[in-house]
C-alpha cells in the first residue's frame, strides 16, 4: 500500500503583487489571506489539494491465470473555496477525481501490460477568480490533459517487441462541458 499528500500553491506572476519573503509561511498557512482584502491582496492565492493510493495485489494468477500482480491506484483533489468575507474559513470542494487498474506482467508475461483509467474532473478544477486563466501555462494546463468540467477514460496496452521497440495500443473516450452542454 502507498499513500501520498500532495498541495500546490499558486500566487504572484505577471500583473500580481510580489509577495515578500516573511510572507512565504502566511501564504502556506493561509491564515492572513482573507483578512487584507480582495485581489490585490499579495498573499491571495489559489490551492489545490488532494491525496492519493495505491495498492498492489500480488498473486493474482492463483485466481485469473491472466496476470500475476494488479496495481489499484486512485487519486482525490480538492480546490480550495475561500470564505466570501474577511475572517471566513476555506471550505475545500472535491474538484477531481481519478481511479486506474494497472496490470504489469499481462497475459503472465513481463514484456506486455494493460493500464485502464477513468478521472472526472468538475467544473471548479483549475479554475479560480484572480488567476483567471488556472493551473495553466502558455496556454496548457499543468495537471490532467482533458482539463476542467470533463472526464476520461483512456486504456492502453504495450507489448514489447525487441529491448529497445514496443508496440502500444490505446483509446480514449472524453466528455468535455459536463455541467454544460456535452460535447465529445
Amino acid at each position: 500500500l502507498e499513500l501520498g499528500v500532495h498541495r500546490v500553491i499558486q500566487f504572484g506572476g505577471r500583473g500580481r503583487p510580489s509577495p515578500k519573503v516573511e510572507d512565504i509561511w502566511d501564504i502556506i498557512s493561509g491564515k492572513k489571506e482573507t483578512e487584507l482584502g480582495g485581489p490585490e491582496n499579495r498573499l491571495n492565492n489559489n490551492e489545490i489539494f488532494g491525496f492519493d493510493l495505491a495498492f498492489v495485489i500480488r498473486g493474482v494468477d492463483r485466481l485469473v491465470p491472466l496476470a500475476r500482480t494488479v496495481q489499484v491506484y486512485a487519486e482525490f483533489g480538492f480546490e480550495d473555496v475561500a470564505g466570501a468575507t474577511t475572517g471566513e474559513a476555506r471550505v475545500p470542494s472535491r474538484g477531481a477525481e481519478l481511479i486506474g487498474l494497472y496490470v504489469p506482467d499481462l497475459f503472465l508475461s513481463a514484456q506486455s501490460d494493460l493500464r485502464v483509467e477513468y478521472a472526472r474532473l468538475s467544473s471548479t478544477w483549475y479554475n479560480h477568480g484572480i488567476y483567471s486563466s488556472g493551473f495553466t501555462l502558455d496556454g496548457r494546463v499543468l495537471g490532467h490533459h482533458v482539463g476542467r468540467d470533463a472526464e476520461d477514460l483512456y486504456v492502453r496496452t504495450t507489448r514489447w517487441l525487441t529491448p529497445e521497440w514496443y508496440l502500444g495500443l490505446e483509446g480514449e473516450y472524453r466528455r468535455r462541458g459536463i455541467d454544460r452542454q456535452a460535447t465529445r
